[in-house]
């Protein structure tokens, strides 16, 4: 055989190897360890030398900072000198091209002596991975043309290699962690707690479920940039509070979760809850902001048969438990909550179904204006006729519509179903229907109240919303604009439950309001000095407003001419009419019952017998 035969042969195997590296390097499951230990290996056979690879450790753009930031082991055999047979075209350092800056950077061991290597910087995307150094075993040299260009290639998949398993390891990450906090994720809590309860033998495996209170505000109020602060202030603070081996996860949302093993006793797993909810009651500085953080968490102890997702919602049944408590900032599920629970789902898919069924009914009852004894407004309250529980007053099922948000389209429903029968009514008759906090917060609402006036034909001064002053304090700016919008077109808004919220007198003037309707502990109170004189303060901001009042909750002639006494200009109550279908009222009376009172004492009798005022 020829030379030039010899030579081709060793190109074709060359070429042979190469193709082989590049495929045992595109193994979907050769981590950056693998791929750098078959090159090493793959490279020193096929050129017959010495292969070590010098890793970045500092600056990741310039080999100079590589080469300097290598610390190579003293030897008996100290390398004399270096040459750099190779750059990288695509690299610039500063002004010069990669070789010679890599040249200047070389560490002062290799310039004494006789050793030559070759060194072939492994770039990837202008990014510099690493550093082959090639040495022959009896010290002849660096590499000639041939073996340098199969170097390079070497190098060129080596990078490739890396790239490819940078990106899987990235998306690996990304996959598994919450990008915002670094918290793993809800996939990888869920995958943690699957192996935890599958090795779980003695240690006992527990679930924490965290919930940031009134997160909603937060953002609301200050922003979504803050409420991001927020949640990466409690990532960390939880993650400072549980020890070491208990894995924490962001959940979604603003809910977390701890999967903790191994605690020896009761006591010291509540311990971890006590910790876990005891932030300082006092603002922490978020950004230029001073927020009041709190947290409310749900305890699960493993059980028999318990999965990860059976855990995982027991948890979370526990932890809105104690967000609805006010003494406690954590609870520990039982099986009574799970029946509570589940009750209140079933109910929430029969009330579902009851808007469908048609089981849902209205009921009216009317309010008098005092001084001529007339009901110029009757307001409409809803019912259910359950097909198993008979007749449901709104409290047992409008809670859990608010909760579940169904509180959206059941408003609907009544509103559509009131002005229906509103439109029957004599002109001079209005409606008056509540409206819930979810329903004042949502933007539609002026468009849906407009339609369904349209479509009914019913005048919009006929319609009067009922709004509660906790529902406006939610969102006050939202519902002052939405509110504003629909008493331009003409609907009056009334307040509800007055004096028993939080409502300032300056939101008070904000709001485009035509009635207070004063609450009915107000003047089931009006026995009493004080409570007189209370009543007497809510009639009084209702004059200088220059708004109508409604005591609400008149039940006994004595509170009635309380009320008429201290100036009310309606009243509403058992006394005055109790709520019925539509077709079962009574035309209004001749006489204003005013008129037969004569002069009601500043204070009048004690209110005997139990309230039984209705609203929705």
């Amino acid at each position: 055989m020829g030379a030039n035969d010899g030579a081709a042969s060793r190109e074709r195997a060359t070429v042979v190897a190469l193709a082989a590296m590049g495929t045992a390097l595109a193994a979907a499951s050769l981590d950056a360890g693998d791929a750098v230990s078959l090159v090493l290996s793959h490279t020193g056979d096929l050129l017959d030398c010495d292969v070590t690879l010098w890793t970045v450790t500092d600056d990741r753009t310039t080999l100079t900072a590589t080469l300097a930031a290598v610390r190579r082991p003293d030897s008996s055999s100290r390398p004399a000198a270096v040459v750099v047979a190779v750059t990288h075209p695509s690299v610039k350092v500063g002004t010069g091209a990669l070789g010679r800056a890599a040249v200047h950077g070389v560490p002062e061991r290799y310039l004494d002596g006789g050793v030559q290597v070759t060194l072939v910087p492994v770039v990837s995307a202008d990014q510099i991975d690493g550093v082959l150094e090639l040495r022959s075993p009896d010290g002849d040299g660096p590499l000639d043309t041939a073996d340098l260009a199969v170097a390079v290639a070497v190098a060129d998949r080596l990078a490739s290699s890396l790239t490819t398993t940078r990106l899987l390891t990235q998306l690996r990450y990304r996959a598994d962690h919450d990008g915002l906090t670094g918290l793993p994720n809800r996939a990888a809590v869920v995958r943690y707690l699957d192996d935890a309860l599958a090795d779980d033998t003695d240690s006992g495996v527990s679930v924490v479920f965290v919930d940031v209170d009134r997160f909603k505000d937060v953002n609301d109020a200050l922003g979504h940039s803050v409420g991001d602060d927020v949640l990466r202030y409690v990532a960390t603070r939880i993650r400072s509070l549980v020890r070491y081996e208990d894995f924490v996860a962001r959940f979604g949302g603003d809910e977390f979760v701890v999967v903790a093993r191994g605690f020896s006793d009761e006591e010291e797993l509540d311990q971890l809850l006590d910790r876990i909810t005891s932030l300082p009651d006092k603002p922490v500085r978020i950004g230029a902001e001073r927020v009041y953080v709190s947290l409310s968490a749900g305890l699960a102890r493993h059980a028999p048969g318990d999965d990860a997702d059976s855990m995982l919602r027991h948890a979370d049944v526990a932890m809105y438990r104690a967000k609805a408590s006010d003494s406690r900032r954590w609870e520990e599920f039982s099986d009574v909550m799970q029946r509570t629970s589940l009750d209140r789902l079933r109910g929430e898919a029969d009330l579902h179904e009851a808007i469908a069924r048609d089981e849902l009914v209205l009921e009216y009852q009317p309010i008098r204006e005092l001084a001529t004894g007339r009901s110029p407004m009757r307001e409409a309250l809803v019912r259910w006729d359950h097909p198993t529980l008979g007749r449901l007053a709104p409290s047992s099922f409008i809670p859990a519509a608010e909760l579940s948000g169904l509180v959206v389209p059941l408003g609907a429903w009544v509103l559509q179903r009131a002005l229906d029968t509103a439109s029957t009514w004599p002109e001079g008759v209005a409606v008056t229907v509540n409206v819930s906090g979810r329903q004042l917060a949502d933007r539609r609402l002026p468009a849906l109240v407009l339609s369904t006036l349209a479509a009914t034909g019913v005048d919009p001064a006929r319609l009067v919303l009922e709004i509660t002053e906790t529902a406006v304090m939610a969102d006050p700016d939202g519902a002052v604009a939405r509110l504003e919008l629909l008493h331009d077109a003409g609907v009056r808004v009334a307040i509800d439950d007055f004096g028993t919220g939080y409502t300032s007198l300056e939101h008070v003037q904000r709001l485009p309001v035509d009635l207070l309707k004063i609450d009915r502990s107000f003047v089931a109170a009006s026995a009493t000095p004080q409570g007189f004189d209370m009543l007497g303060a809510l009639m009084q901001i209702g004059r200088a407003l220059e708004v109508a009042t409604v005591a609400e909750g008149v039940e006994t002639d004595a509170e009635l001419a309380a009320v008429t006494a201290l100036g009310a200009g309606h009243a509403q109550g058992w006394l005055i009419g109790r709520p019925a279908p539509d077709a079962a009222f009574a035309p209004d009376p001749a006489v204003a019952p005013r008129d037969h009172l004569g002069h009601a004492p500043t204070c009048p009798t004690a209110v005997a017998g139990r309230r039984r005022h209705e609203r929705t």
